[in-house]
């Protein structure tokens, strides 16, 4: 019995330390866990924003890059929305880019006129356009015919103004975007 009690008295000790260091070793897991999940959001941001930047189309014009990025279908609220980023190639400061009317034509020759035209994701129009920084439009058409796989032409227009005010409007066009659909 004496050597029981010596043995507990000598294990229990060790016990308890060896409970307080799995307790420290699950604080570190559980910590190491919320560390890979952020690093997870953090990695699923920049795989989204290099898609982003994946353009479908791209043109130039008046110190404008232009990329069409996105074309999504909505058969449920007969929308498209195209996604787009306009970039001001220029070294000046542009005093605004403006978003406008547009239309396009579906694969089915059906033509739509433009719903919502955004310069941001809420405004029509951006003031002080910075050079060589891409900003993202967005560009909403109401639709009657639905799941066209490809839009045949989109004409977009909008004003891009500089130091001079005398040139306002610019259209350009893009060809065969093709269309996802929800």
């Amino acid at each position: 019995k004496i050597t029981t009690i010596i043995a507990l008295a000598i294990a229990l000790p060790l016990l308890a330390q060896r409970k307080d260091e799995c307790e420290e070793i699950n604080k570190r897991v559980e910590w190491q866990k919320l560390e890979i999940a952020e690093l997870t959001k953090q990695n699923q941001y920049y795989k989204e924003t290099l898609e982003l930047n994946k353009p479908l189309a791209t043109t130039t014009a008046n110190n404008l890059e232009f990329s069409v990025v996105k074309a999504v279908g909505n058969s449920k609220d007969k929308t498209l929305t195209v996604e787009y980023l306009y970039k001001n190639t220029s070294s000046d400061i542009r005093k605004y880019f403006q978003a406008r009317d547009s239309y396009f034509v579906d694969a089915r020759g059906n033509q739509s006129e433009t719903y919502d035209a955004f310069a941001n994701n809420t405004k029509i129009r951006v003031e002080n356009v910075q050079p060589n920084v891409p900003m993202k439009g967005i560009i909403k058409f109401k639709i009657e015919e639905l799941n066209f796989p490809m839009i045949k032409l989109l004409n977009l227009r909008f004003a891009y103004i500089g130091k001079e005010l005398n040139k306002v409007d610019e259209k350009i066009t893009f060809q065969n975007i093709p269309v996802t659909w929800k």
